[in-house]
């Protein structure tokens, strides 16, 4: 198992594709190992490169008709 930096939006796809391949690896195992080091460098990009906004948790649930909801912000 090599996880190189991520550089690129090509090298975090790269990672996305193998993130795939490794995802339900088993506790413990080589696999397991990559995933978690996979996930640490795609964070580590995602928090430098991309700006995702302020989370909004009424818009995280998802619930049909959320419009309702918004006199509870």
């Amino acid at each position: 198992m090599t996880v190189e930096p991520i550089h690129s939006d090509e090298d975090l796809q790269r990672a996305f594709e193998r993130l795939e391949t490794v995802f339900q690896a088993e506790h413990g195992t080589a696999q397991a190992h990559e995933r978690d080091a996979l996930v640490a460098v795609i964070e580590a990009y995602e928090n430098e490169h991309c700006d995702f906004g302020k989370a909004d948790p009424v818009d995280g649930i998802g619930l049909p008709g959320k419009s309702s909801l918004a006199g509870l912000r």
